[in-house]
């Protein structure tokens, strides 16, 4: 589990800086300024995660996080197309869709991965070194993600980074594929008719209500 949460973290920052260098470069290109088209994709990189971590916490409870992941990092490699067909193109707006698109699967990944530790391990003092392993880990490949990619960006360019980050979804897959155990959360005494569907919706309109009726 965290050979496959290292990798992934170190693909989106080799997206996030190639699609800057793509964008500069594009700008460059045209003589206009690329403040404006970075505070935009920064823009699109945020909103998703807000919006969608809460429905990403109900897929959570619903499935098995497990399969979550390795469906939603199936995703991402397939998304991970776009930002090469963008470099193609020459296209800045597809390079906003795919971020979108890319945001949208973060969103609903990042409640199942962060909540799958505990399943992983067994007792309070296994999930505190586990908890702490993970936080360590998170901060650095955020620190080695952000100084290195752009090393790697220049040696290879932006658009093999992009191929780069789709096989590092792949691989993150398989890590995950390879890991044994139930990892489904789910209610076992309920209905075996009410589908993770029905539970899905339930889960989001208690939020809802629970999200409305607070004051911070």
């Amino acid at each position: 589990f965290i050979k496959s949460y290292m990798i992934t973290h170190v693909g989106e920052w080799l997206t996030y800086i190639a699609s800057i260098d793509l964008m500069e470069s594009q700008e460059q290109e045209s003589n206009t300024s690329s403040r404006t088209a970075i505070s935009i994709l920064v823009l699109i990189r945020l909103l998703p995660n807000v919006f969608l971590s809460t429905f990403g916490g109900a897929l959570a409870d619903a499935c098995d996080r497990r399969h979550v992941m390795i469906i939603l990092d199936t995703s991402g490699a397939l998304c991970a197309i776009l930002f090469v067909l963008a470099y193609d193109l020459k296209s800045i707006p597809l390079i906003y869709f795919a971020t979108f698109l890319q945001q949208c699967i973060a969103g609903l990944y990042q409640p199942s991965s962060g909540s799958i530790t505990p399943l992983l391990v067994s007792g309070s003092d296994e999930l505190k070194k586990a908890t702490t392993l993970t936080g360590m880990v998170w901060s650095a490949m955020a620190a080695f993600g952000a100084s290195s990619s752009g090393f790697i960006v220049s040696a290879v360019g932006s658009r093999w980074c992009f191929i780069i980050d789709g096989t590092t979804y792949l691989v993150s897959a398989l890590l995950l594929w390879m890991i044994s155990g139930n990892f489904n959360v789910s209610d076992p005494n309920k209905d075996q008719k009410e589908s993770a569907c029905y539970q899905f919706k339930g889960m989001v309109v208690d939020g809802a209500q629970y999200l409305s009726s607070s004051f911070f």
